[in-house]
């Protein structure tokens, strides 16, 4: 059973007709609340405003009676009068530098007069941001419900030949921003190899965001040619700008040599291999 206030109870028990709306509140990693509406104008309720600046398709909620989590599908639909603003990104470029990542959202279905006006709402469900894909015109997101968090491996530490540390977070302790680099695209670059004048280091395994704010992974480098997926839609422009993030193959030798890392470095390369054992 859902929860509602005595004032919607009210009138729902009172009125014949109602106008539903799905209302999406989003609580970002950072702080920020993000607030967006399903319907074609702002929606107005308990003192914030829920902007109606990108098209949301809901595909639906799976849900399952079994040990597996339910799951909601959504669209974001980008055209050029309706670009979805987060802060100052659009909800592309957003999606694209992992700032809705992990995020906290909130479904709820408000229930408005016919003078459009919110009497109440409805939680729906509630769950955090998982899996992303994009493209130039729409986000596609898949939502975890919050039962999700408890679907961890136990023990959370292990020991693996290469190091277990996630490159950049706390226990690995490298900055990532004291590495990168900025870099211009050059000519010949195609939608999966971008030729860049970077030196210095190799960015292999890690990333790539462009001045669209489109993210790529780094799967090979040599001499400023990146070997790059998911590919670019359409080749990239000589002449723009590229920021690049190097990245780790949590080998003993990297973290050593490249890093000087040495001293956080959660592998253990000298277990003997099973096959030796024997």
């Amino acid at each position: 059973m859902r929860e509602v206030s005595a004032q919607l109870k009210t009138f729902l028990h009172s009125n014949n007709t109602c106008v539903p709306v799905p209302l999406y509140t989003f609580k970002l990693k950072s702080g920020s609340i993000v607030r967006k509406s399903g319907s074609d104008f702002p929606i107005y309720w308990n003192g914030n405003t829920y902007e109606s600046d990108v098209n949301i398709v809901r595909k639906g909620i799976r849900q399952t009676a079994g040990i597996e989590t339910d799951t909601m599908e959504l669209d974001f639909n980008i055209d050029n009068t309706r670009i979805g603003q987060v802060g100052s990104l659009s909800f592309v470029q957003a999606a694209n530098q992992g700032v809705l990542d992990g995020a906290f959202l909130v479904l709820e279905i408000g229930v408005m007069d016919t003078t459009n006006t919110v009497v109440g709402t409805i939680q729906l469900y509630e769950g955090l941001v998982g899996g992303i894909t994009t493209s130039a015109y729409q986000v596609k997101m898949t939502v975890n419900s919050i039962l999700d968090v408890l679907d961890v491996e136990l023990p959370i530490r292990t020991y693996a030949e290469r190091c277990t540390h996630v490159f950049g977070s706390v226990g690995c302790g490298i900055d990532t921003e004291n590495w990168k680099a900025t870099a211009i695209i050059q000519e010949g670059s195609t939608e999966s190899i971008v030729k860049t004048n970077a030196t210095g280091q190799s960015f292999a395994n890690g990333i790539a965001i462009f001045e669209s704010g489109f993210v790529t992974n780094i799967y090979a480098e040599s001499n400023g040619v990146l070997n790059i997926y998911p590919y670019c839609q359409n080749a990239p422009i000589a002449g723009e700008t590229i920021t690049l993030y190097p990245g780790c193959n949590k080998s003993m030798d990297t973290c050593k040599n490249k890093y000087n890392n040495i001293n956080r470095y959660y592998g253990y390369p000298f277990i003997p291999r099973p096959e030796t054992i024997m």
